[in-house]
């Protein structure tokens, strides 16, 4: 009905909730699909920024698991130049974070320390429920992470240190989880 009356706003919200479904379901294909399509709808229409994100937002949460990091990271980037045009920056310490991870997934070590960086600067006075301490030691557990995957044992010992200094003012029991997780690793690979 909505598309036989050419509803073009709500036609984009029913196919992002389809895209919804097909992620949970694991239908990647069907997921870039529709999203692909609802942004071809958005753009004859004429839609408000707004809209644009997020169904743009949509692409690298798809890409997010599957081999390609590329298409994660122009998304990603597309993303955050939406939300400068809808003047809401509220979402870019997350979309910087996450540009970080898509970096890291390339390889491009010096981009991902940037976006880091970026993430921390924009997430100062935005993140009521959290502090800028947080986003550090969530960025540090990360960079750990993605150095251990990489076989850099001194670099992941670096932030996990780094870590550990704030660990005083974390208290998200997910965070400390995947800190403990990734000090287990270190732990065995250093032997």
């Amino acid at each position: 009905l909505a598309e036989a009356r050419q509803y073009a706003l709500l036609v984009s919200r029913l196919n992002l909730k389809l895209v919804g479904d097909a992620q949970n379901s694991g239908d990647q294909e069907t997921a870039e699909r529709l999203t692909i399509e609802t942004l071809r709808h958005l753009e004859i229409a004429e839609a408000p920024p707004i809209r644009v994100f997020n169904t743009v937002l949509q692409r690298p949460i798809i890409e997010n698991s599957s081999p390609l990091a590329h298409t994660a990271d122009l998304s990603l980037r597309e993303a955050l130049a939406w939300r400068e045009v809808t003047g809401d920056q509220s979402l870019n310490s997350w979309l910087h974070l996450n540009l970080a991870r898509a970096e890291m997934r390339i390889g491009n070590v010096t981009e991902a320390e940037n976006q880091l960086q970026a993430a921390l600067l924009t997430s100062v006075g935005i993140r009521p429920e959290g502090s800028p301490i947080d986003l550090r030691f969530e960025c540090d557990i990360f960079f750990a992470e993605s150095m251990l995957e990489r076989g850099e044992i001194l670099q992941a010992r670096h932030h996990l240190d780094l870590a550990t200094e704030q660990m005083q003012h974390y208290s998200d029991s997910w965070g400390l989880r995947t800190y403990a997780a990734a000090k287990g690793i270190l732990a065995l690979e250093e032997g």
